[in-house]
């Protein structure tokens, strides 16, 4: 799977942590090596001062007012970046790579490959490409534990430069030039140590789980790939709800989906029911696994006589269709084996409950697209309405009889809506009970049993 936000930070941070032990363990032993172990702790300067500005950039900050309003902690972050980039000055020209390690330059393309993946998640005009970016940097706090994560990381660098220095000049450059290149860092020190002390519960609970906007696809080992597949369809869940006239068919698909999944996670986590720990699946079988993969089912059903002009994606369709393969492969329904055997049952089971919480998040985003349905003239068969549907209704009651096509009136959006919402885990509208939208849905999709099949067939 794709690298997250959190493991280069991690991996700048055990360079950094590298570099300081090194420059003690085995100091630069001649001028060349000197000038480019001190021109790796410029570069390492320069990315924290770039990523700094990139947290705080307006355009991965949506929502924000403009020209943006910053707090204490970020007015203290700007100024540390400003600092740094005066401390670092201009890039020499000349390169002095030598053969020893550089674990300063190694933090900096690290710090550097994690701000380049906040900028996928954000267009050139500040227009979000993935959900992420409204869940992640349009949050202060999230920004604040980031900024106060470089603040700390900053820190410990600036805090090597007297021996830097010392080590330098023993390693045969001129004292002169050495203090002309490493100037005095007291108050970017001061201002790392207090941007340090802005944050909040820690990087985990922001950007760490953050991942490219459109990740490589693995293919080197099923798991991976079904992790990979998922994040792409929640991103083109998400992008539904973006568009001005949405697919009935990317939903009808969304939904099948959301069927496979639970049908498979139902079967393993009985057969995993007597384990413990991570080896079972979150959440017990029949009163989450069963009844959320009869809602998704009853989704479908209600979904299937509905046509818009606009088609399914073609991404959409092939993604779901590989994740029902992969499914097959690791989690097989009718084999009493763990993934035939092969796949060792804490792996799995920690892949299966991920897929099933971004199934979790597609249902809202489902639920969000079907609100933007009417603008894309969505239309049904009269006859798929239901008796309670169209009795106080004399056109709707016309209109099934002459078996004609019609528009999708209001009524027919309300069961939907209300299995939706017990997906997502909302209350009933009117009763402000779950059960009562699960059996009503049940109720509904009598008469279409055969439908969840024919699609599935058909991805």
């Amino acid at each position: 799977m794709s690298v997250t936000y959190g493991a280069l930070i991690r991996r700048a941070t055990q360079e950094v942590a590298l570099g300081s032990v090194t420059l003690h363990s085995e100091p630069p032993n001649s001028p060349e090596a000197g000038r480019d172990l001190l021109g790796g702790y410029h570069d390492l300067l320069r990315a924290l001062a770039r990523h700094t500005h990139q947290l705080l950039a307006p355009h991965l900050q949506p929502g924000s007012p403009l020209p943006p309003s910053p707090d204490r902690a970020e007015r203290t972050a700007l100024a540390l970046a400003d600092e740094l980039t005066h401390l670092a000055g201009r890039r020499s020209l000349a390169t002095h790579r030598s053969a020893r390690a550089n674990h300063w330059r190694a933090a900096a393309l690290a710090v550097g490959a994690a701000g380049d993946l906040l900028a996928t998640h954000a267009d050139r005009s500040g227009l979000p490409r993935s959900p992420d970016l409204l869940g992640g940097l349009a949050s202060r706090d999230v920004r604040h534990d980031a900024l106060a994560h470089l603040g700390d990381l900053t820190a410990t660098v600036l805090g090597s430069t007297d021996e830097l220095a010392r080590r330098l000049v023993q390693a045969g450059l001129f004292p002169s030039a050495v203090r002309g290149r490493l100037p005095d860092s007291i108050t970017a020190e001061v201002l790392a140590r207090e941007s340090a002390q802005h944050g909040g519960p820690g990087i985990e609970a922001g950007l760490d789980e953050l991942r490219t906007a459109r990740p490589a696809i693995d293919r080197t080992h099923p798991l991976a790939e079904l992790g990979d597949r998922m994040a792409h369809l929640r991103r083109y869940a998400w992008a539904g709800t973006q568009a001005t006239f949405p697919s009935v068919d990317d939903l009808k698909v969304f939904a099948v989906l959301g069927v496979a999944v639970h049908t498979h996670a139902e079967a393993i986590a009985r057969r995993t029911s007597t384990m413990s720990g991570d080896e079972r699946l979150l959440g017990d079988v029949d009163g989450t696994l069963m009844p959320r993969s009869r809602l998704w089912r009853a989704v479908a059903t209600g979904l299937q006589p509905w046509q818009t002009a606009e088609r399914d994606h073609p991404a959409v369709v092939g993604h779901a269709r590989r994740v029902r393969a992969l499914l097959a492969e690791v989690a097989p329904i009718g084999d009493q084996r763990i993934g035939a055997g092969v796949l060792p049952a804490r792996e799995l089971a920690q892949a299966l409950r991920a897929a099933v919480q971004v199934t979790d998040a597609i249902s809202v985003w489902n639920a969000a697209t079907l609100d933007g349905l009417p603008r894309s003239r969505v239309t049904m068969p009269a006859r798929a309405l239901t008796g309670d549907q169209v009795t106080d209704d004399p056109t709707l009651t016309a209109a099934k009889l002459a078996n004609r096509r019609i528009e999708v009136p209001r009524i027919g959006y309300i069961g939907l809506r209300e299995t939706y919402a017990a997906l997502s885990g909302a209350v009933h509208p009117r009763i402000g009970l779950v059960e009562p939208a699960l059996a009503a849905a049940l109720a509904r999709s009598e008469g279409h049993q055969g439908f969840g099949v024919e699609v599935m067939q058909r991805l």
